[in-house]
């Protein structure tokens, strides 16, 4: 499971709970300032993602920033958690249902970061066998399913073209896309988990995104860690080399959640993110990444989609970039 977990962002829809905090409208538009709509803002790493954009609409930014989670328990821990989170800055909509989320970028939305995924739950009986195979000596691992309309071709793919396609309709200028890394392979073992593909699905979402026409920056992001942020030098590289090293092998294959929502932020900064695709790595020992508009300017080309699975997603129906 932590090698999954590792790679995902964390997005679950579920009921609307009820919470101590009251229903209300999201903030008046303010024409001064830009709109930045962050989904999965209750998962690990799109909560940081909504407490950087904050911090940086109060220092730095002219935004006005709004995170959508999946129920009113989620709004209600944003909001007692993240420092200067106000409940005009979390807005609940099913990221499945086209209609809300059309109604949330309304009449104005200028930048969307989807930060939204799949997770897998684990089967109990799975661990029964693991622990019992300790005792007598065989190695079993745990597996995986994922809850009914939670699959990722549901979350990673469909609900993922419900908010391009709502991105598109309000006329969002940028769209980031948080990823994962080791797409250039279907036979990777994330796409073992619970039988999903996860990484067939989230690769064919993010080809929609670049042909939609829409500015965009998708980030692949590596194995994540949940470590401080800031501490460590990143790499951007493409289609899973890490300094001429093939993903599986690299030792440098991790990155931590709050540099990674750092990327995701700074891509709204510098036009060196539009119509990037990248993946996105670190190393510990290096010299500590403060410059991200070089970070993508020293990178040379985006990643490709030509590789086998692109081949047999044309097959099957999902146009590659050109």
């Amino acid at each position: 499971m932590s090698a999954f977990v590792s790679y995902v962002t964390g997005w679950l829809p579920g009921r609307r709970t009820g919470s101590a905090l009251p229903m209300c409208a999201m903030a008046p538009l303010d024409p001064q300032k830009k709109r930045v709509v962050v989904s999965g803002a209750s998962g690990k790493t799109g909560r940081l993602i909504l407490q950087k954009a904050l911090d940086l609409s109060v220092s730095e930014e002219p935004w006005q920033v709004l995170g959508l989670v999946r129920d009113e328990t989620a709004r209600a821990n944003l909001v007692s958690s993240i420092p200067g989170c106000t409940p005009e800055n979390v807005q609940v909509a099913d990221i499945r249902d086209s209609q809300a989320l059309k109604r949330v970028m309304s009449p104005r939305t200028d930048a969307l970061i989807i930060a939204t995924s799949a997770v897998p739950k684990i089967k109990p009986l799975s661990i029964l066998k693991v622990l019992v195979g300790k005792v007598i000596g065989q190695k079993y691992a745990p597996e995986f399913t994922f809850k009914l309309e939670q699959s990722p071709k549901e979350v990673d793919y469909e609900a993922q073209l419900n908010q391009i396609n709502a991105a598109k309709e309000a006329g969002v200028e940028h769209v980031v896309l948080l990823g994962s890394a080791g797409g250039t392979g279907a036979n990777q073992f994330l796409n073992t988990i619970g039988n999903g593909n996860i990484l067939v699905w989230k690769r064919r979402a993010e080809k929609y995104l670049i042909n939609s026409g829409i500015k965009y920056t998708v980030i692949h992001a590596g194995g994540l860690m949940d470590k401080e942020g800031g501490k460590r030098q990143l790499i951007a590289t493409v289609d899973d080399i890490i300094e001429s090293v093939p993903l599986q092998e690299s030792k440098t294959r991790t990155v931590t959640r709050a540099d990674v929502a750092t990327v995701c932020v700074e891509a709204l900064r510098h036009p060196e993110y539009v119509n990037r695709s990248f993946d996105l790595f670190s190393k510990e020992n290096g010299e500590v990444t403060t410059d991200y508009a070089k970070l993508l300017r020293d990178l040379k080309g985006n990643s490709r989609y030509a590789f086998p699975v692109d081949e047999q997603d044309e097959k099957e129906g999902y146009p590659n970039p050109r």
